[in-house]
């Protein structure tokens, strides 16, 4: 089973031809025999629990990590930022007492 989803966009503020939705990430994920690293599972659960706390479906120009304020409102019509999700990455390896530092780009 493989899910498709679009779960990042691409977009560059300074650029003349700035548009947020100008390019998107497609990505094909499969469903792995690993449960801890199952990201097909994940992203759908993940979807589930986004669709339940935004109380509708998720439109095709919503971002799929979106942005989420200070005050919990959640924006998807904005995508999270790379500080954002640096932080809740550092977070979550403190939290799991993983002794080494990631970054984002271990998961392109």
């Amino acid at each position: 089973m493989m899910v498709q989803e679009k779960v990042c966009q691409y977009s560059y503020p300074n650029d003349i031809t700035y548009s947020p939705c100008v390019t998107a990430c497609i990505c094909n994920i499969y469903q792995q025999p690993i449960p801890e690293m199952d990201m097909h599972s994940h992203l759908l659960q993940w979807k589930a629990f986004l669709k339940t706390v935004i109380r509708r479906k998720l439109a095709p120009d919503n971002y799929f990590f979106p942005y989420i304020g200070a005050n919990g409102v959640i924006r998807t019509d904005w995508q999270m930022s790379y500080d954002s999700l640096q932080g809740m990455l550092t977070e979550f390896c403190q939290w799991s007492e993983t002794q080494k530092r990631y970054t984002t780009h271990f998961f392109h």
